[in-house]
């Protein structure tokens, strides 16, 4: 079929008009405060962080949130009372000086990697990014002293069936952890590709209950070899490591970078327990063969709270 070229004089008004024309009838129904009301006008020594917002017309507060910012930008989560998510990605590209990410308004659409996700309680996923919907990110303030980060949102949220749903008047105050890490490649996913790991396995005691994960992967992502178990109800142990770590014993402290693991509860909650203290004990790693073995054990805490969940007797085998 012969296609249509426009000259090249005529071309780049024409994108300019259709983007601006894209932008204004999807922004039109979507308000991102002017400022946000957690912003201090001075340092704040109170590391309370929450992330609010109206999803259509209905009020959504945090119960949980976490911030990290990495070597590809900031990355921001909230999780409310009835277990539905908010994520928010401001993409920076280049390698941010002095672990700061910079300041202003960051604006979704199909001309920039920028994105936020609804995901409700049953699964539903309602995404704004550079290939549906429109939002807009506002990162007002940076405070490295204590490590707050401030600002505002709104977006537009696409099912894949096409419908939406709408995130409004968002403001989020929240303490954030650096990660900055070698920047991942983006063909580098998911790391085991060896037929034989249908044999990999790992058992963990959950307080007091034994759990055998049928699902045991592995998988690069921003240097850490990563070491998954998961099961039909939703639980989920995640370890990750330096993928040239040597056997031995590895501490495990948070849930982001190399030495650190998370805990995932049963379904329907998806809150997300960090380790506080623990080990993982390698006693084999043949980087050749591509072979892991070893136990673990770990403390983990859920953020904001005093409940604790005790990982132990963890033991895993894994081809990756």
């Amino acid at each position: 079929m012969k296609q249509t070229r426009f000259p090249k004089p005529l071309l780049l008004p024409l994108v300019a008009a259709l983007s601006a024309i894209v932008l204004f009838s999807c922004n039109k129904d979507i308000s991102v405060p002017d400022r946000s009301t957690s912003t201090p006008t001075v340092t704040d020594p109170q590391k309370v962080s929450r992330l609010v917002a109206v999803i259509e017309g209905d009020s959504f507060k945090s119960i949980q949130t976490e911030a990290m910012i990495t070597d590809s930008g900031l990355y921001i989560s909230g999780v409310s009372a009835t277990g539905d998510i908010i994520t928010l990605n401001v993409i920076q590209r280049n390698r941010l000086e002095n672990n700061k990410v910079k300041l202003g308004s960051f604006t979704i659409n199909s001309l920039n990697p920028h994105s936020a996700k609804l995901r409700k309680k049953d699964g539903s996923e309602y995404r704004a990014d550079s290939t549906r919907q429109s939002g807009e990110i506002r990162v007002i303030n940076l405070d490295t002293v204590n490590k707050m980060v401030y600002g505002t949102f709104a977006f537009r949220g696409q099912r894949a069936d096409g419908s939406v749903k709408v995130v409004n008047g968002g403001d989020f105050k929240i303490a954030y952890d650096v990660a900055v890490v070698p920047v991942a490649d983006p063909n580098d996913s998911i790391f085991s590709t060896n037929p034989q790991r249908i044999f990999n396995e790992m058992t963990a005691v959950i307080d007091t209950d034994t759990v055998v994960f049928d699902n045991v992967i592995s998988f690069m992502y921003q240097g850490g070899l990563h070491l998954n178990g998961s099961n039909n109800n939703g639980e989920e142990i995640n370890i990750q490591i330096d993928p040239k770590q040597v056997p031995g014993t590895v501490s495990l402290v948070g849930n982001f970078g190399n030495n650190s693991a998370f805990y995932l509860p049963k379904l329907p909650s998806v809150l997300k327990y960090s380790a506080q203290s623990g080990a993982f004990v390698i006693s084999k790693h043949d980087r050749i063969i591509k072979h892991i073995e070893g136990t673990f054990y770990f403390t983990a805490k859920l953020a904001g709270s005093a409940t604790t969940k005790q990982i132990k007797q963890g033991e895993l085998s894994i081809d990756y």
